[in-house]
Parts: structure tokens; C-alpha cells; sequence
């Protein structure tokens, strides 16, 4: 709307993937600007908070998805995708699965871009459900106001933040999310643009954190059926990435100092280790000789 494309966001952050069969570059983008008000940018504010596949020799745009239209609560659509073989009506079909940062665990056809399924991995959810053709109906009360009064879940970490990774197994074909469980007020501000400065207009009141009631889990999530075969839960959000290996493991860490190995198919601790410092960073794997 208007002229709210010369400063419109949706900044590429984080990492994507590539298809060597199709030649296919998968890139996810954030949230439109300015944040938390879109009374200046009316529309779905494309290709903010979006899933795009590029074809990797000629720079054309092949399809996208859009997870969060006219983002309003900093979702982005950043999380981190996994290329996927699933089942779907009998069929093996090439996907995407993606926990998005608004709460639902995304499944998407990679061939066009066509919408599969989106289930919830949070436990607390309120801001919208997802219809039939992967758009949300976004519920009644949950938009930033000058004064909020409404919990809204998820708050704008997630859900799972792209800032840390969460790790895939393909034999088991389960997707392990570290997972922030706080909702939120968010505040509509004032929007004022300045270059070379975070174009913000609003904010989140990190309500749950404040009040002690904030909380995280690691959730292994089917990606063919988008079920939650189990939870390990934790006293604070997760705020560290995971890993997972073949023999069975999937190692993250959380903010109270500890390293910790569960068991894939239980999410049973089996190993933890005082880290001296809350852990927010990723896990990383390497072969010795």
C-alpha cells in the first residue's frame, strides 16, 4: 500500500536449502515493516514471512508460500525447513516441513509450493487457525492495540525462533523443535521511519516471562502425520538449537546451565552436564580421523 515496498522488510536471515534434483534454492523470509503496526502496508505484504523456491540457475522465482500474511506480531517465517520424503494418500510426495515461529508445524509440496498441512507444536495457541488452503483465520482480539489487555500465544519468539535450529531424523522421520512456551501483549506504536535504524512501531510485553509462568520443551514432531509423539519439558524456554544422531540422541541444552542427551523415540534424559552458563548457541558435530 502506498509507498511502504521503499521500506517494507522481510529480511532473508537465516540459512536455506537446496534440491540438486530440481536445481531448486529454498529461501525463507521475515516480517514485513514496520513492526507490530500494519496500518501503512494494507495487504498480504508479499513476500514477507514467506517460503520462496528459486530456481538456483536463472534467479526466477518458481512459487511461494506465505505462513503469516500481514504480519503483525513479528512471526517471521524464518525457522529453519527440511527437505522431506512423506506419504501422503499412499504417495511419496517431495516436501518441506517447517515449525514456523507462529506456532503451527507446516508440511509443503516441493515441487509447487501447494499446502499440505499445518499442525500445532505449542501448547498454548490463540492468535489463529489454519485454513483448508494454508491461510490463517486469524481470531477475534489478538491484533496490537495502544492498550492490549489479550494474551496472545504464541508471543513473538515463537514457537520455535530461527535464531537456534532444531534437527531432523530421517529414519524415525521425526523433527526435533526446541520450543518457547510465553504469550504476550503486543502494543501498536507510533510507526516513524529512520534509515540504518530497526523500523519498529509497537512492541511485546513479555508478559509470561515476567510472571514467572514462561516455559520450554523439546517436542519430536512426525512429520508425516504432524503428530507430537512426545514432549520434554523444561523450567525455562528453549533457547538452544538441537542435534540429532543415528544411534538415537538428540542433544540440546537449556537456560539453566545444563547440556543435555534425550533418547529419540522417548524424550527420556539420558545424560546432562553442568555447562556453568545458561545455553543459548547451537550443538555442533564433527567426526574424529
Amino acid at each position: 500500500a502506498g509507498r511502504s515496498f521503499e521500506t517494507g522488510g522481510a529480511p532473508a536471515w537465516t540459512q536455506g536449502a537446496y534440491d540438486p534434483e530440481t536445481d531448486t534454492l529454498f529461501w525463507t523470509t521475515g516480517n514485513p515493516a514496520p513492526d507490530f503496526n500494519g496500518d501503512e502496508r494494507a495487504g498480504d505484504n508479499l513476500y514477507s514471512n514467506s517460503l520462496l523456491a528459486v530456481d538456483a540457475t536463472t534467479g526466477a522465482r518458481k512459487w511461494h508460500f506465505q505462513f503469516t500474511p500481514h504480519d503483525v506480531w513479528d512471526y517471521d517465517g524464518n525457522t529453519q525447513i527440511y527437505l522431506v520424503d512423506v506419504e501422503v494418500g499412499g504417495k511419496s510426495v517431495p516436501a518441506i516441513a517447517q515449525a514456523n515461529r507462529n506456532g503451527y508445524f507446516y508440511l509443503i509440496d516441493r515441487r509447487d509450493g501447494k499446502f499440505l498441512r499445518a499442525t500445532q507444536y505449542v501448547e498454548q495457541m490463540n492468535w489463529a487457525t489454519i485454513g483448508a488452503d494454508g491461510r490463517p483465520v486469524v481470531n477475534a482480539g489478538v491484533s496490537p492495540t495502544e492498550e492490549p489487555d489479550q494474551r496472545v500465544c504464541p508471543g513473538n519468539m515463537g514457537g520455535m525462533n530461527g535464531a537456534w535450529s532444531g534437527s531432523f531424523d530421517p529414519v524415525r522421520k521425526l523433527a526435533f523443535i526446541p520450543t518457547i512456551e510465553a504469550c504476550q501483549h503486543f502494543l501498536k506504536g507510533i510507526s516513524v521511519y529512520s534509515e540504518g535504524a530497526p523500523f519498529m512501531a509497537g512492541s511485546p510485553d513479555t508478559i509470561d516471562a515476567a510472571d514467572g509462568k514462561a516455559y520450554g520443551h523439546v517436542s519430536a514432531v512426525d512429520v508425516t502425520t504432524g503428530e507430537i509423539r512426545w514432549r520434554a519439558k523444561q523450567r525455562f524456554p528453549l533457547m538452544a538449537g538441537a542435534v540429532s544422531t543415528a544411534g538415537g540422541l538428540v542433544f540440546t541444552g537449556n537456560l539453566e546451565g545444563e547440556a543435555l542427551a534425550l533418547d529419540s523415540d522417548t524424550g527420556e534424559v539420558l545424560w546432562r552436564f553442568r555447562m556453568g552458563g545458561g545455553v543459548r548457541s547451537q550443538p555442533i558435530v564433527f567426526e574424529l580421523d
